[in-house]
């Protein structure tokens, strides 16, 4: 009985390890977030080692939504390689992390996560083919050399974002626009100093 008892034990205690494992491995491959092509949902085989799926990506408007960490935004990069638009604007994520698309002559438009603060260094350099980039208005920082060697970027950034100088090296497309901060207005003042909408844009500087 002592035996039996004890081999029971034995493997009741696998048998936990086993569901611990496999839970661990779920919650490691399980993401949060959907990949959609014209609005059906991107199948990925993840076995298939040749990528043939990815035929299905390429010169299609790629779109990503719901919730994805820093660290796993790789696998967005690994499934948006092919892809010439990428809709990100439903991501829940703040940071896209350095390199993340550096070198993409296929990416053409890439419209960045609404709640977007900071884009890390070099994050689309060298993507020649690269037309247009919408900013969300909660971005507060570009990275070095984000946009750097990007030729036919045709794109706006505002004067309150943090950049530097080789943020847009030989990206002539890029104009800074001045704007000064929003002033509330209120009832009274607005129709005695009509200091209404005094916030706006004050001036722009083509980059070159």
């Amino acid at each position: 009985m002592k035996n039996i008892a004890k081999r029971l034990s034995e493997y009741f205690m696998v048998c936990i390890m086993i569901l611990f494992v496999c839970g661990s491995i779920n919650k490691v491959l399980a993401y949060e977030f959907i990949a959609t092509i014209n609005g059906e949902v991107l199948k990925i085989d993840v076995q298939d080692v040749t990528y043939k799926w990815r035929k299905n990506i390429r010169g299609k408007p790629l779109k990503v939504t719901g919730k994805v960490s820093k660290g796993e935004f790789t696998n967005i990069e690994w499934i948006s390689s092919e892809c010439e638009l990428l809709d990100m604007s439903d991501l829940e994520i703040d940071v896209i992390p350095h390199q993340s698309f550096i070198e993409r002559n296929n990416l053409r438009v890439i419209i960045l996560p609404k709640k977007l603060k900071e884009i890390e260094p070099c994050c689309f350099s060298g993507c020649y083919n690269l037309e247009t980039v919408v900013l969300p208005e909660s971005l507060r920082e570009i990275g070095h050399g984000s946009f750097q060697s990007c030729p036919r970027l045709k794109m706006q950034v505002s004067s309150w974002i943090k950049f530097t100088d080789d943020d847009f090296y030989r990206s002539p497309g890029v104009t800074i626009v001045e704007v000064e901060p929003e002033v509330p207005s209120c009832r009274f003042c607005s129709w005695v100093w009509d200091c209404m909408g005094l916030g706006g844009i004050h001036d722009q500087k083509k980059y070159a």
